[in-house]
């Protein structure tokens, strides 16, 4: 009987596998042009776009980890308060962390988090054997915050694209993702939960600053501050763009309400973790220019991708040729007002990189990854449209 019973169960699973297969064939043969364009790039989001964050993620973790137990700035330590200053400054991405551990330990299903928590090797290779069960899910929460926002970035990213350039959706996507791709080259010198947060951020709101509607900003700038406290240096810089869409005097409403909201967190934050140890900022200084006057030092290389495979590291000349060649063209292709941010957020970034940056720790210039996404993106479109045009006849 029982092995009657197990004929029947495959002859039904079967059916129902075919059926699927030739739901599958109808929708890809049956369904219009422009709808198929349309799932068909939402397919290669999810699985390009997620197979590429979920490989950035893993370098992340494999070159820095999320060094639970470090007591200076460690992901315990940022989710109690008792990390060293600035790192304990930065509230949002180590309380989502806790706000997720606290749901999934006490809320999902027992047997449910145990059993995924069993299959991972994700503490096994990364962790510590001495993780409680809430350290193991605090581990994995923080993992997965930092794939998710680097997921979103790809959309964040495709979004100021379109909202800049008026690039097709899939070319915006494709580059949004090739961008990411590179984003391990720039944890030569350190990484935390809450870069890829800053990134997710920050690009959001250019991209709401350049196309989408103003009422949105409020909310993003907060999350920026609550996430990283020099939030105050991205105020000058929307200066520009929002004098495009609301004038000048608009621009100066907007921005007194940001410097309102980033000082006012600042000076909160501050004053909360004044007792803690640390200083309120990193000052490298004279180490930064010992080591940008080495010239072998733009030669350098690290296993940034994996284990033994190098790679070139920030500073490496073959990176500032990779962007400075599209710059050469892209630049002038760039609108006036986002010509503006970017000098301006350069003016500001470099000099804050150079003082409390750490050697080529380049993931300190976040916030002009997405202008030279942009701009790299105009100036290759640029850089080979001249080589395909038709030679002028004299």
């Amino acid at each position: 009987m029982r092995y009657r019973n197990s004929r029947m169960q495959q002859a039904l699973a079967t059916v129902a596998t075919l059926v699927m297969l030739s739901a599958v064939a109808a929708f890809v043969t049956r369904l219009s042009a422009g709808k198929i364009r349309l799932v068909w790039l939402g397919v290669f989001v999810c699985v390009v776009g997620g197979g590429v964050t979920m490989m950035t993620t893993h370098a992340y973790v494999a070159r820095w980890g999320i060094r639970y137990d470090i007591k200076s700035d460690g992901l315990s330590a940022l989710m109690d308060g008792t990390a060293n200053r600035p790192f304990v400054f930065r509230r949002l991405a180590p309380d989502l962390v806790t706000a997720a551990t606290h749901f999934a330990d006490t809320r999902l299903p027992k047997r449910l988090v145990d059993d995924f928590l069993e299959r991972s090797m994700l503490v096994k290779r990364y962790g510590s054997e001495t993780f409680t069960r809430r350290e193991s899910i605090a581990f994995h929460s923080a993992y997965f915050l930092v794939w998710l926002s680097s997921f979103l970035s790809i959309l964040a990213g495709a979004a100021l694209l379109r909202a800049v350039c008026a690039c097709p959706t899939h070319f915006a996507v494709i580059a949004a993702i090739l961008g990411m791709s590179l984003i391990p080259l720039t944890l030569s010198a350190g990484g935390y939960i809450y870069d890829a947060p800053e990134l997710l951020l920050w690009t959001t709101f250019l991209a709401v600053a350049v196309g989408a509607r103003l009422e949105f900003l409020p909310l993003v700038f907060a999350l920026m501050a609550l996430n990283k406290e020099s939030v105050l240096i991205a105020v000058p810089c929307a200066f520009p763009l929002l004098s495009r869409r609301v004038g000048v005097a608009g621009a100066i409403k907007w921005s007194c309400l940001f410097a309102v909201i980033g000082a006012g967190w600042l000076f909160y934050v501050r004053s909360k973790y004044a007792h803690v140890a640390g200083d309120n900022q990193s000052f490298f200084l004279w180490g930064n220019l010992r080591w940008w006057t080495q010239p072998l030092n733009y030669l350098r290389v690290a296993p940034l991708f994996a284990p033994a495979l190098q790679a070139p590291r920030g500073g490496n000349l073959l990176l500032l040729l990779l962007f400075l060649i599209p710059m050469r063209f892209g630049w002038p292709q760039l609108r006036r007002d986002v010509q503006w941010a970017a000098r301006i957020m350069t003016l500001e970034l470099v000099p804050l990189f150079l003082v409390s940056g750490a050697s080529d720790e380049t993931r300190a210039l976040s916030l002009l990854f997405p202008f030279l996404l942009v701009i790299a993106v105009l100036g290759f479109a640029e850089m080979f449209r001249r080589q395909s045009s038709p030679p002028v006849s004299a």
